[in-house]
């Protein structure tokens, strides 16, 4: 027997013109609880400020979407093409969108929005809305980029509302480019939902308030200001849906480059700190621990200084492993312990810059401290507290992490610019372009908090191709 989500999924949207025979259907059920539209016509659309044509874009059949003409302000905010057959409560939402900016676009900030309303109500303007702004996903400025992915809930919260009050907990980081076909998923539970992006094992928006809470309704096709759009293979499944964690993906392999030795042979400068060589999850290793007596410290550093190496422009390549030791705080929380751990370069005494990851973060159910999973510092001046004082969100983002698990660590750096990959990733989640201690040069080092089970492996350094 299906569920009650999964029927309700079946049935026409009450008070909405129930579908036709001959266009509004489904392509064709795909399972018990499965329906799939290939989106290669147009009559199941019920149009709101959009006009819509039929068009193959870069291999696939799709719906194009654009403005209407003479659009409103008003019309702008209802940007939809309501599907008039697929209502929807609980499940998941998969579909192809591809968005740019329209040539003929006059307003300069407008990204190329694209994305996907569910539980709308055309009568009233309601509806929930996950979206991309795909400009962003490749920009040089760190601030854009953790805007690539955004939540609203119209007509009450729109995203500039949601930003005012909860900066950074509705918008985050993915990487993504103008005018390409990307895949987003949607996993929708009673009054949560979590945005997957090309198939990534982990969601890049998690959101566990939903403003229009446990209700169904319509899912939309929808665009922002100047922006032309593609939608292609709309996939719906019913029920409601898990939404646990997934296994991380497998760390990349390491390139080519000049071995750093971290074994017993290593020479180092210890800071609060002692080394010990060791075996971890299958690989050599170098892990930082306390010193005796500080071994439940609640703010202390510690950190390894390579004295024999020098660095100034160039790429590190490491893998690294941390995790909350435990005794300490897994509150949920400015309070709680996230494993922090990184990489220091160009040090001088007491002077770093540094990029580190907080792993116990970017797993949370709370997307603001998943957005901090990355992290940017300059020491002595430029702490990381200080940083996002003042300048919220530009030295920090989210990326997929899983504590005490290997990650490989990417940082290119040249002049007062550094970027930071991630497992191999090809694009960086983090981007500074004004490194606070200027161009210079110095020893590396191995970085951690004392709260830490702290695992060093794999340091390779060379220049940028």
């Amino acid at each position: 027997m299906k569920s009650l989500a999964a029927l309700a999924l079946l049935l026409p949207f009450q008070g909405v013109r129930a579908a036709s025979p001959d266009g509004p259907q489904p392509d064709h059920a795909v399972g018990d609880s499965t329906r799939l539209w290939t989106l290669d016509n147009t009559e199941h659309l019920a149009l709101h400020g959009v006009s819509a044509t039929v068009a193959v874009y870069r291999g696939r059949k799709s719906v194009r979407l654009v403005e209407s003409a003479g659009t409103t302000p008003i019309d702008r905010d209802r940007a939809v093409a309501f599907i008039d057959n697929a209502d929807f409560r609980d499940g998941t939402i998969e579909l192809w969108v591809a968005g740019a900016v329209r040539p003929d676009a006059a307003d300069t900030s407008v990204r190329g929005f694209v994305g996907v309303a569910f539980r709308g109500t055309p009568e009233t303007n309601q509806y929930e809305n996950f979206y991309l702004r795909p400009t962003n996903g490749r920009s040089s400025d760190q601030v854009r980029r953790n805007h690539a992915v955004q939540y609203e809930s119209m007509p009450d919260y729109p995203w500039f509302r949601l930003r005012r009050e909860s900066a950074g907990g509705y918008e985050a980081y993915v990487d993504l480019q103008p005018g390409v076909w990307t895949k987003m998923k949607l996993v929708v539970a009673g009054t949560r939902a979590q945005l997957f992006v090309n198939d990534a094992s982990q969601p890049s928006l998690i959101v566990n308030d939903l403003k229009l809470g446990n209700t169904h309704g319509l899912i939309g096709l929808w665009i922002g200001p100047g922006t032309e759009a593609y939608f292609s293979e709309l996939r719906v499944s019913g029920g409601p849906p898990s939404l646990g964690s997934a296994m991380s993906p497998d760390i990349a392999s390491a390139r080519t480059g000049s071995d750093v030795r971290l074994d017993s042979t290593t020479k180092v400068e210890l800071s609060n700190a002692a080394v010990r060589p060791v075996e971890y999850r299958g690989r050599h290793a170098l892990k930082l621990v306390p010193l005796p007596g500080h071994e439940r410290a609640m703010n202390e550093q510690m950190q390894a200084v390579l004295t024999e190496t020098d660095f100034k422009d160039g790429a590190i390549e490491i893998d690294v492993a941390g995790a909350r030791r435990e005794g300490y705080s897994t509150a949920e929380d400015l309070s709680g312990f996230k494993g922090m751990i990184g990489l220091s370069f160009r040090v001088q005494g007491n002077k770093a810059e540094r990029f580190y990851v907080r792993p116990q973060n970017a797993r949370l159910e709370n997307q603001l401290f998943r957005n901090f999973s990355t992290q940017y510092e300059s020491v002595p001046d430029f702490p990381w507290d200080l940083l996002r004082e003042k300048s919220p969100a530009m030295y920090e983002s989210y990326v997929d992490l899983e504590p005490g698990a290997w990650t490989r660590l990417r940082i290119e750096v040249s002049g007062t610019e550094a970027r930071l990959y991630v497992n191999g990733a090809t694009q960086p989640c983090l981007v500074v372009n004004d490194l606070k201690s200027g161009v210079g040069r110095g020893k590396l080092a191995l970085w951690s908090r004392v709260s830490t089970e702290a695992y060093f492996s794999n340091l390779k350094v060379y220049p940028v191709p």
